[in-house]
């Protein structure tokens, strides 16, 4: 499946009718026509190019298609955008019927430099929400940097929707089926909130059947519809936030990962994405880091705590209350509002 980035800006109804408007989103800034380069030459997700007046945009564009899609990509010039065919229905299917791990990691271990982030962990998680818990620097981050193949382990295997993230086809299998929210979110300042979803799916490899339905869908989910052509800039911290959980829900992925997504939102929009969780168990894996045992028994089915690089504990919330609670396993590491 191929597309040519078009030269012309659509103007703001057409923009809105016409599925395809975000490949001429690169010409908001300039005239030359880029792509990002993601490992693999099928696979090159567009980038919006710098204009004159501002040469920084494309070191920003880069920045935000490394943290959506998963490594550092370089920019390069060109003029046709091919695109790999999405993931069949018919995969997805014989994956969920199936009892292989979603997410299976044997002795997996991240280290940062010297620094040793996870340390030989041992993980097999299946369908529902998954809780992980740990103290400031325990590699909760760092783990699931790793699970969305935004950075990689030195030691251990790791198989994820029975893929092998080290093999570039595979990997890209696997970027289009997870949604990542990373602890630090961001997108383009003059964007609106339609713009920044729909710039997600793209860089997600979604086809154009369809794209803006599914854009539509995760901006309800996170109570974003009125504010669909507000600007990026305009938008308080947790609504940034929420348009970060949108772009991760778009591609209805199988694997999701949220580093911390309730930090800044208020009290109704943590109980409308504990729903939203609630929904997803079926049908999904998703790993939430979180530091708020609040979030643990409003939606998770398990909970795995990470203390001093090494998992400490794996089993259900009800096991971890009668195992003495957070603070009783992990002793004097702290962890906002645990008990």
């Amino acid at each position: 499946m191929g597309g040519r980035l078009a030269g012309a800006q659509p103007g703001a109804d057409a923009r809105h009718a016409d599925p395809g408007f975000l490949h001429r989103l690169h010409a908001r800034c300039g005239r030359d026509q880029r792509y990002v380069a993601a490992g693999d030459r099928r696979h090159r997700p567009p980038l919006p190019a710098p204009g004159r007046q501002d040469q920084l945009l494309r070191d920003r564009a880069a920045q935000c298609a490394q943290e959506l899609v998963g490594r550092r990509l370089p920019v390069r010039v060109g003029s046709r955008v091919r695109r790999a065919g999405c993931p069949s229905r018919r995969s997805a299917a014989l994956l969920q019927r199936s009892e292989v791990p979603v997410i299976s990691a044997t002795r997996l271990t991240v280290r940062h430099r010297r620094t040793t982030a996870v340390d030989s962990l041992d993980l097999d998680l299946g369908h529902g929400v998954h809780a992980l818990l740990g103290p400031n620097g325990a590699g909760k981050s760092s783990l699931l940097r790793v699970l969305a193949t935004a950075a990689a382990a030195v030691e251990g295997e790791l198989k994820l929707l029975g893929r092998d993230p080290r093999r570039p086809a595979e990997r890209l299998e696997i970027r289009r089926r997870l949604g990542y929210l990373p602890q630090t979110f961001g997108m383009f300042r003059g964007f609106t909130v339609r713009e920044c979803v729909s710039y997600a799916a793209w860089l997600k490899d979604m086809p154009h059947r369809g794209a803006t339905d599914a854009v539509e869908r995760a901006v309800d989910h996170v109570g974003l519809t009125s504010r669909m052509d507000a600007k990026y800039r305009t938008l308080s911290g947790g609504m940034r936030r929420r348009v970060g959980i949108a772009q991760a829900l778009v591609n209805n992925p199988q694997l999701l990962l949220l580093d911390e997504p309730t930090t800044g939102l208020d009290p109704a929009e943590r109980d409308r994405l504990h729903a939203l969780l609630r929904q997803l168990n079926a049908t999904t894996t998703v790993v939430l880091a979180t530091h708020l045992m609040e979030d643990v028994h409003a939606c998770c089915d398990s909970a795995i705590v990470l203390c001093a690089s090494r998992k400490v504990f794996l089993g259900s919330p009800q096991a971890l209350r009668e195992a003495g609670g957070y603070a009783a396993i992990v002793g004097d590491a702290p962890a906002e509002n645990a008990r």
